[in-house]
């Protein structure tokens, strides 16, 4: 069974949005790196202690460590993202470059 977070990204039109379910970490268990055009999400706490008299009568969740690593476009500006944990959900904002970012422009006819 797959133990990975669940993810959303959208793309808007200057910016990225992903949105991780992450219950039960802590913010400081969460840990996020841009390497390269690679953005990576790491989630690592402690099981909890156990002993020779603890024995499990159902057990359908464990607090695994997990990775999730996704490869951005090289238009997105490293250096200004920002991330949040809010009720479980992390969201980290990517934004877009100045290039990236769709631009409009008026055709007059002659």
């Amino acid at each position: 069974m797959d133990h990975s977070p669940r993810v959303n990204i959208v793309e808007g039109p200057e910016e990225f949005r992903l949105e991780m379910q992450a219950p039960g970490f802590d913010k400081k268990d969460l840990k996020i790196e841009m390497v390269d055009d690679t953005l990576t999400i790491r989630g690592e706490h402690t099981e909890d202690e156990q002993n020779e008299e603890t024995r499990w009568t159902r057990r359908e969740f464990s607090r695994t460590a997990f990775e999730r690593s996704f490869v951005m476009p090289q238009s997105v500006k490293a250096d200004a993202i920002k991330a949040d944990y809010v009720n479980g959900v992390l969201q980290v904002t990517i934004p877009k470059s100045e290039e990236a970012k769709p631009k409009t422009r008026t055709i007059s006819i002659h």
